[in-house]
């Protein structure tokens, strides 16, 4: 499970006490720091902005479930590529969309979304069994866009 982490002072924060890269390994939770730029575009490898995770901590999310920001996540201090998550969903997108308009490997993305999930930041609505055609084909655009 993943925890929401609360702020310290800064007299209290030990910069030797965080892991290497400055993720927690439980989650997308950052002590607010300097510099914040953790991105695809600054040829970061997928596996160092996932922490090494490759699986989604909930493997039910699919690549069409619709995201939505949460009031929470605004309140949350998130790391750069899930802030940039809460930021694009504020209108429901899906994860391959997220994916595309972030020029994010799907699997980034499922890992990320699932972790905003898990701790209330984002809220996932899966698709009825019964897709709309419109539907598919934006999720269609957002993966031939990868």
């Amino acid at each position: 499970m993943i925890s929401l982490r609360v702020q310290p002072p800064v007299s209290a924060q030990r910069p030797h006490a965080q892991p290497p890269g400055g993720r927690p390994p439980n989650g997308p939770f950052l002590p607010v720091t300097g510099d914040a730029s953790v991105s695809g575009d600054a040829g970061v490898r997928p596996f160092v902005v996932t922490g090494g995770r490759t699986a989604p901590v909930d493997e039910r999310l699919r690549i069409e479930s619709q995201v939505i920001a949460t009031l929470l996540a605004a309140t949350c201090v998130l790391d750069f590529e899930c802030r940039r998550i809460v930021d694009l969903c504020s209108a429901p997108l899906s994860v391959a969309e997220i994916a595309a308009a972030l020029d994010l490997p799907l699997i980034v993305a499922r890992v990320l979304v699932a972790d905003l999930a898990a701790v209330g930041a984002v809220a996932v609505q899966e698709q009825d069994a019964s897709v709309s055609r419109a539907v598919l084909e934006r999720i269609l655009e957002g993966v031939r866009a990868l």
